[in-house]
Formats: structure tokens, sequence, C-alpha cells
């Protein structure tokens, strides 16, 4: 958080054989997996 209130909050998620199928579904959503299967992650915003 900076001290103008904005945030930025970069990461990524990798679905594991625990995800719910109706979720899997909605993956592609997030746009493309790289090579290792994660999928990119990034909001900006201000608080």
């Amino acid at each position: 958080l900076q001290a103008n209130r904005q945030y930025l909050f970069q990461g990524s998620l990798k679905p594991g054989p625990e995800l719910p199928e109706e979720m899997k579904q909605g993956l592609p959503f997030l746009g493309q997996p790289d090579g290792q299967g994660r999928f990119p992650l990034r909001y900006q915003g201000r608080i």
C-alpha cells in the first residue's frame, strides 16, 4: 500500500487436483497459463 492509498497485487494461481471442476472451467477467463500451469494475476487500485 502506497502513501496515496494505491495498491498493486501481482501473483499467480496454479490450480491443483482438489480444485472443483466448476472452478477449473472458469480459469480461462484469467488468461493463458504459463509453461508451469500458473495463471498470472495482477490487480491494482485505490483503497
